[in-house]
Order: C-alpha cells, then structure tokens, then sequence
C-alpha cells in the first residue's frame, strides 16, 4: 500500500504549478522556500515520480505533473467550499 498523500503537499503543488517557483509558490502560501522544496520533494517521493524539472525560467511542470493538474485544482475548490459550507463563525 502507498503511504497516504498529504493534502498540504497537494497544494503546494498547485501553488507551484501555477505560480511557476518556488518561492512565488511560497509567498502565496505563507511559508518559507524550504518548507515549499520539502513539500515537493515528499510528494514526489510519495508519487514516485518527478513533477517539475528545474529550468532559467523556474520550475517546468512535468507531463505527469500537468495531468495531475486539473485533480488538484478540483480538490482545492471541493476543500473551499467545505470550509464555506460551515458558514459565519461564532
């Protein structure tokens, strides 16, 4: 059995994919350039497959990263609007 895929790294792979960086990918979620490359990195390891390669432009997503694409934008609109469906706080 593979072992379970953190939904934080899920979405620093979305970030990444769609800010191009890492470290745009970063800014927009809040923490630091390390902790985005260590996200990767264990989603890759998880995936056991390479979803950016490194180029002067940036991060150049991969085949398989661009195929994955669409199920992580997915997924980020089903966790938003889980988190809408609890309505105003307090």
């Amino acid at each position: 059995m593979k072992r379970p895929i953190d939904w934080d790294d899920q979405r620093a792979f979305l970030a990444v994919l769609e800010e191009g960086s890492l470290s745009a990918a970063a800014r927009r979620m809040g923490v630091a350039q390390p902790t985005m490359r260590a996200r990767i990195e264990a989603l890759e390891r998880a995936l056991d497959t390479t979803l950016f390669t490194r180029s002067v432009r940036g991060l150049v997503p991969t085949e398989q990263a661009r195929a994955l694409g669409d199920a992580a934008r997915a997924m980020a609109r089903a966790s938003e609007a889980f988190v809408r469906s609890i309505g105003p706080a307090g």
